[in-house]
Protein backbone atom coordinates (compact mmCIF):
# COMPACT_ATOMS: atom_id res chain seq x y z
CA UNK A 1 0.00 0.00 0.00
CA UNK A 2 1.43 3.31 -0.75
CA UNK A 3 0.64 7.37 -0.54
CA UNK A 4 1.44 10.01 -2.62
CA UNK A 5 1.49 13.17 -0.99
CA UNK A 6 2.82 16.46 -2.79
CA UNK A 7 4.37 14.40 -5.42
CA UNK A 8 6.49 12.76 -2.66
CA UNK A 9 6.08 8.89 -2.51
CA UNK A 10 5.15 7.72 0.81
CA UNK A 11 5.91 3.56 1.88
CA UNK A 12 3.41 2.09 4.48
CA UNK A 13 5.07 -1.36 4.65
CA UNK A 14 8.05 -2.30 2.55
CA UNK A 15 6.87 -3.91 -1.01
CA UNK A 16 8.31 -7.15 -2.11
CA UNK A 17 9.68 -6.76 -5.48
CA UNK A 18 11.21 -10.17 -7.03
CA UNK A 19 13.73 -8.68 -8.49
CA UNK A 20 15.72 -8.20 -5.32
CA UNK A 21 16.38 -11.43 -3.28
CA UNK A 22 15.09 -10.65 -0.36
CA UNK A 23 15.41 -12.77 2.84
CA UNK A 24 12.71 -14.62 4.99
CA UNK A 25 12.14 -16.84 7.91
CA UNK A 26 9.73 -19.33 7.43
CA UNK A 27 7.72 -19.39 10.32
CA UNK A 28 7.27 -23.58 10.29
CA UNK A 29 10.64 -25.23 9.08
CA UNK A 30 12.50 -21.81 11.28
CA UNK A 31 14.49 -21.60 7.64
CA UNK A 32 15.92 -18.49 6.40
CA UNK A 33 14.97 -18.47 2.54
CA UNK A 34 14.40 -16.20 -0.40
CA UNK A 35 11.09 -14.49 -1.15
CA UNK A 36 11.01 -16.78 -4.06
CA UNK A 37 10.00 -19.70 -2.32
CA UNK A 38 6.92 -18.20 -0.41
CA UNK A 39 3.36 -17.60 -2.11
CA UNK A 40 2.25 -14.35 -2.63
CA UNK A 41 -0.73 -13.33 0.19
CA UNK A 42 -2.06 -10.02 0.08
CA UNK A 43 -3.39 -9.96 3.91
CA UNK A 44 0.51 -10.60 4.49
CA UNK A 45 2.36 -7.42 6.02
CA UNK A 46 5.39 -8.14 3.35
CA UNK A 47 2.92 -9.58 0.81
CA UNK A 48 3.68 -13.04 1.49
CA UNK A 49 2.78 -15.85 3.25
CA UNK A 50 4.52 -16.51 6.58
CA UNK A 51 5.10 -20.53 5.54
CA UNK A 52 7.69 -21.68 2.65
CA UNK A 53 5.87 -23.45 -0.22
CA UNK A 54 8.09 -26.42 0.83
CA UNK A 55 6.39 -26.41 4.42
CA UNK A 56 2.44 -26.15 2.94
CA UNK A 57 2.79 -28.43 -0.09
CA UNK A 58 3.77 -31.21 3.10
CA UNK A 59 0.76 -30.50 4.72
CA UNK A 60 -1.44 -30.35 1.50
CA UNK A 61 -0.52 -33.39 0.62
CA UNK A 62 -0.13 -34.92 3.93
CA UNK A 63 -4.41 -34.30 3.41
CA UNK A 64 -4.69 -35.56 0.53
CA UNK A 65 -3.55 -39.10 1.75
CA UNK A 66 -5.57 -39.28 4.57
CA UNK A 67 -8.64 -37.02 3.20
CA UNK A 68 -11.10 -39.57 3.80
CA UNK A 69 -10.22 -39.81 7.70
CA UNK A 70 -9.89 -35.76 7.93
CA UNK A 71 -13.32 -35.77 6.62
CA UNK A 72 -14.60 -38.71 8.58
CA UNK A 73 -13.42 -36.78 11.56
CA UNK A 74 -14.57 -33.27 10.94
CA UNK A 75 -17.94 -35.08 9.89
CA UNK A 76 -18.15 -36.49 13.52
CA UNK A 77 -17.43 -33.53 15.19
CA UNK A 78 -19.95 -31.58 13.61
CA UNK A 79 -22.59 -34.24 14.15
CA UNK A 80 -21.66 -33.98 17.81
CA UNK A 81 -21.65 -30.11 18.13
CA UNK A 82 -25.01 -30.29 16.54
CA UNK A 83 -26.52 -32.59 19.05
CA UNK A 84 -25.46 -30.71 21.70
CA UNK A 85 -26.61 -27.50 20.56
CA UNK A 86 -29.86 -29.14 20.23
CA UNK A 87 -29.44 -30.24 23.75
CA UNK A 88 -29.00 -27.42 25.29
CA UNK A 89 -31.23 -25.38 23.44
CA UNK A 90 -34.48 -28.17 23.84
CA UNK A 91 -33.19 -28.05 27.51
CA UNK A 92 -33.62 -24.59 27.96
CA UNK A 93 -37.21 -24.78 26.60
CA UNK A 94 -38.04 -27.64 28.62
CA UNK A 95 -36.51 -26.63 31.70
CA UNK A 96 -34.16 -28.91 32.33
CA UNK A 97 -35.05 -32.11 30.29
CA UNK A 98 -35.77 -31.98 27.12
CA UNK A 99 -39.50 -33.39 26.79
CA UNK A 100 -42.59 -32.68 24.57
CA UNK A 101 -44.43 -30.09 26.13
CA UNK A 102 -47.62 -31.98 24.90
CA UNK A 103 -47.55 -35.81 25.45
CA UNK A 104 -43.98 -36.09 27.23
CA UNK A 105 -42.20 -38.25 24.73
CA UNK A 106 -38.03 -37.51 25.95
CA UNK A 107 -36.19 -39.11 23.19
CA UNK A 108 -33.98 -36.26 21.51
CA UNK A 109 -34.34 -37.41 18.55
CA UNK A 110 -37.83 -37.15 18.08
CA UNK A 111 -37.74 -33.79 19.65
CA UNK A 112 -38.51 -30.95 17.75
CA UNK A 113 -38.87 -26.58 18.13
CA UNK A 114 -42.58 -25.29 17.94
CA UNK A 115 -43.19 -21.71 16.53
CA UNK A 116 -46.36 -20.88 18.85
CA UNK A 117 -46.62 -18.08 16.59
CA UNK A 118 -47.10 -20.37 13.87
CA UNK A 119 -44.25 -17.64 11.94
CA UNK A 120 -41.96 -20.77 11.29
CA UNK A 121 -42.48 -20.30 7.03
CA UNK A 122 -40.89 -16.68 7.23
CA UNK A 123 -37.96 -18.41 8.93
CA UNK A 124 -37.48 -21.33 6.54
CA UNK A 125 -37.67 -17.87 3.76
CA UNK A 126 -35.04 -16.32 5.77
CA UNK A 127 -32.65 -19.68 5.32
CA UNK A 128 -33.36 -20.34 9.61
CA UNK A 129 -34.26 -23.78 9.45
CA UNK A 130 -33.19 -27.20 11.68
CA UNK A 131 -29.31 -26.27 12.98
CA UNK A 132 -29.67 -22.82 11.66
CA UNK A 133 -32.90 -22.62 13.90
CA UNK A 134 -30.87 -23.83 17.04
CA UNK A 135 -28.10 -21.47 16.65
CA UNK A 136 -30.26 -18.65 16.14
CA UNK A 137 -32.50 -19.17 19.16
CA UNK A 138 -29.60 -19.20 21.23
CA UNK A 139 -28.04 -16.43 19.69
CA UNK A 140 -31.17 -14.17 20.13
CA UNK A 141 -31.21 -15.49 24.06
CA UNK A 142 -34.39 -18.04 23.90
CA UNK A 143 -37.15 -15.71 22.93
CA UNK A 144 -40.40 -16.95 24.39
CA UNK A 145 -42.54 -17.59 21.57
CA UNK A 146 -41.25 -21.31 20.80
CA UNK A 147 -41.21 -24.41 22.25
CA UNK A 148 -40.62 -28.12 22.44
CA UNK A 149 -42.71 -30.46 20.95
CA UNK A 150 -42.64 -34.29 19.26
CA UNK A 151 -42.72 -34.54 16.20
CA UNK A 152 -46.02 -36.04 16.23
CA UNK A 153 -47.78 -33.48 18.07
CA UNK A 154 -46.01 -30.34 15.85
CA UNK A 155 -47.85 -32.06 12.75
CA UNK A 156 -50.83 -31.89 14.73
CA UNK A 157 -50.74 -28.61 15.98
CA UNK A 158 -49.76 -27.43 12.43
CA UNK A 159 -52.49 -29.34 10.67
CA UNK A 160 -55.66 -28.93 13.22
CA UNK A 161 -54.49 -26.16 15.85
CA UNK A 162 -54.91 -29.17 18.53
CA UNK A 163 -52.93 -32.44 19.31
CA UNK A 164 -54.17 -35.67 19.54
CA UNK A 165 -52.88 -36.02 23.15
CA UNK A 166 -54.99 -33.23 24.24
CA UNK A 167 -58.60 -35.02 23.62
CA UNK A 168 -59.59 -38.35 24.54
CA UNK A 169 -62.49 -38.37 22.00
CA UNK A 170 -60.49 -37.15 19.10
CA UNK A 171 -59.39 -40.58 17.77
CA UNK A 172 -60.73 -42.30 14.73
Amino acid sequence: MTFIRLGVLILVRPIVCKRYNMIKKCSRCKEEKSTSDFYKWKYGGDGLKSACKECLNKDKSLYYKNSEKCRNRTKKYDKDKRKELKIEVMSHYSNGQPTCKCCGEDEYEFLSIDHTKKNGKEHRKQGIASKALYRWLKKNNYPKEYRVLCMNCNLAYGIDDCCPHQFEDYKI
